[in-house]
């Protein structure tokens, strides 16, 4: 079971090639987290380099304006690349988002579903009933039964 399906009601789910679609992209975020965090250690790397040069360094001035540069550079790389890995993630997430069956039911919309027959399917035209069918209505905050007249 995807970590996005909704265990008691399989039509509040999401489509299983959605699903996959977001699986791979909270793989690609975990890769880039990854990512980042090896910058990260990489950057601590530099600054400690820096430490001991500057207290070894025949020409500590010039090492430590060296160092700084780069540790200026690393760190302009990294907000960049961070902030680009928030905009993706943000942008899979505002996706996920908009295909989640809770988000359209709090627009206002419903799922309708007959009754009594096994399957309970999705009434998606008013051909598909007649009077006296009962019908399973959900909304945003519950469910309610209906009868056709």
């Amino acid at each position: 079971m995807h970590r996005f399906t909704h265990a008691h009601d399989p039509l509040l789910s999401p489509p299983d090639h959605v699903l996959a679609e977001v699986d791979a992209a909270w793989e690609r975020a975990q890769d880039l987290f990854a990512d980042e965090l090896e910058l990260h250690f990489a950057l601590v790397s530099v600054e400690s380099v820096l430490r001991r040069l500057q207290h070894s360094s025949p020409k500590p001035a010039e090492l430590d304006a060296k160092v700084g540069e780069l540790v200026r550079e690393m760190q302009t790389g990294l907000e960049r690349r961070c902030a680009t890995d928030r905009a993706r993630f943000e942008n899979v997430a505002a996706r996920i988002d908009s295909l989640d069956p809770m988000a359209t039911l709090a627009r206002g919309f419903a799922i309708v579903q007959k009754e009594g027959t096994g399957k309970k399917p999705v009434v998606n035209s008013a051909r598909k009933v007649k009077p006296g069918d009962r019908l399973s209505v959900s909304v945003a905050d519950g469910a309610f039964w209906a009868e056709v007249s």
